[in-house]
């Protein structure tokens, strides 16, 4: 991929032993003036400068197309920090602001193109989890002891970790969300430490993220990002001699934790997701040896959340694939035909590259790529609650995603039908954001609350060929 960004300033992540001077925020050279554009909602987010490469071997510019941080700063105010999910990684996160003079007046974008405002260094993919603000300095980075209005959480995947990790949890501070501290790794004490990452110790691995900011303390959530504990190998069994896979797709190995806006690097661990209440769909040919091979996986990946202080419901997102297949059993001694990867079929993850980007083709389980998102509320009255997420049953408020899911290989079927409580929203979403406000509230216009569905970097999944087509984007949807 390319940039013409280039003489945007690099904020290396390799930092851990640099001076305290080096912590202070660094503003991107060259930032662009402000050049407006119109807005019509807030989710014609403009394109980045950034190339991809589509399946015709056309080029077009990376726009959001995943978990975003959308906040509304005020009525009149709203900020966006996002990463283009691409492969290869863009290892970039962008910004735009979209603003009014007024409730009567129109809403326009600040910057026609999204400008880079954070570089990390090649190769990696990288992006914010969560961005939040305060109308007084209160995040404090502990490096310098300086206080500062905006933090932003990030989850890092360095290229060396590609198939091991699927990120890390980072910290940076800002005073005007455009120039930020390095990149700083979060700390968990006891937290594990990754041969192919050796320069950080008590990590937090994290798949995707979100906070929320409950005054002094912050309320976080982040789904495991150890591949070996989403997906061991098959052979692998627990004490009751079922596969560990298995085990693990029942649970959410989604954590909940806590940390203090005087040291949001560090963390403290409070307990797991509860998986109750949770639709899992269970759909694939009937096997007496194995009958859960094709039950879906209850990990909240692509995860988003948002507090709503107005009824006491805490909204919790996630992407998942449809249908999936957990894997044969048949090298621990069942009868478990096929033995590969039943579903997507073998022409969905069949892939063509142009250069070093995989434009068509799917990827095959356990790593099937999501193609709907789900979005569930539990009422635990207040944030002093928070815990009973560990306990609680989730309400489904909204299962969305294409007319159709991804086909079998056996026996045949090039699509799947959907269940009880799928909608079709002619779109295979993959992730799903909220409209937050400064501390991460979900933002309600009257009654009405809204989410961003995402496509991610393949806009057709299970609705057809899986392919690049450069129309991926977020859609903005109203919660029901």
């Amino acid at each position: 991929m390319k940039s013409t960004h280039r003489c945007l300033v690099i904020l290396f992540l390799l930092v851990l032993a640099a001076p305290l001077g080096a912590q202070q925020p660094v503003c991107p050279t060259m930032f662009p003036p402000t050049s407006p554009v119109f807005s019509s909602s807030p989710d014609d987010i403009p394109p980045t400068d950034v190339d991809i490469t589509t399946y015709t071997g056309a080029t077009a510019k990376g726009r959001a197309n995943h978990n975003i941080s959308y906040v509304e700063i005020g009525p009149n105010d709203q900020r966006v920090w996002f990463g283009v999910d691409a492969a290869p990684g863009l290892f970039r996160t962008f910004y735009n602001r979209r603003v009014r003079a007024n409730s009567l007046s129109p809403w326009q974008w600040q910057y026609s193109s999204s400008p880079v405002v954070i570089e990390y260094q090649a190769p990696a993919s990288a992006g914010p989890a969560t961005v939040l603000y305060s109308s007084t300095a209160k995040y404090r980075d502990t490096t310098t002891s300086n206080l500062y209005e905006f933090l932003m959480y990030q989850v890092f995947q360095p290229g060396s970790c590609d198939g091991v990790v699927a990120g890390f949890l980072y910290v940076s501070f800002s005073h005007d969300g455009i120039c930020w501290t390095p990149p700083r790794k979060v700390t968990r004490p006891g937290g594990p430490s990754f041969p192919c990452y050796p320069q950080i110790t008590d990590t937090v691995p994290i798949e995707a993220m979100s906070a929320v900011d409950g005054g002094n303390t912050l309320y976080l959530v982040g789904v495991e990002g150890d591949i070996q504990q989403l997906a061991p190998p098959v052979t692998v069994l627990d004490l009751n001699g079922e596969p560990r896979r298995y085990n693990n797709m029942d649970r959410t190995l989604t954590a909940i934790g806590t940390a203090s806006v005087n040291d949001p690097a560090l963390i403290t661990i409070l307990g797991g997701v509860s998986a109750a209440g949770m639709l899992i769909p269970d759909v694939g040919p009937a096997n007496g040896a194995n009958p859960n091979r094709y039950k879906g996986y209850a990990y909240f990946m692509n995860l988003q959340t948002a507090w709503d202080p107005t009824t006491g419901d805490f909204y919790l997102g996630r992407g998942y694939p449809y249908p999936y297949d957990r894997g044969s059993l048949q090298p621990i001694g069942r009868f478990d035909p096929p033995t590969g990867g039943n579903t997507p079929t073998t022409s969905q993850t069949t892939f063509t590259y142009i250069g070093p980007s995989p434009v068509v083709g799917c990827l095959p389980t356990p790593g099937t790529l999501p193609n709907r998102i789900q979005i569930y509320r539990m009422n635990i009255g207040s944030l002093s609650n928070f815990t009973q997420l560990s306990t609680g049953t989730w309400t489904l408020a909204l299962d969305a995603g294409g007319a159709v899911g991804y086909g079998f290989d056996s026996p045949s079927s090039a699509t799947t039908p959907l269940v009880m409580g799928q909608t079709n929203s002619s779109r295979d979403w993959g992730a799903v954001s909220f409209l937050r406000n400064r501390e991460g509230n979900l933002v309600r216009y009257g009654t009405t609350a809204y989410f961003f569905g995402a496509d991610t970097y393949k806009q057709s999944k299970g609705m057809g060929p899986c392919r690049v087509t450069g129309n991926e984007r977020v859609l903005l949807g109203t919660i029901p």
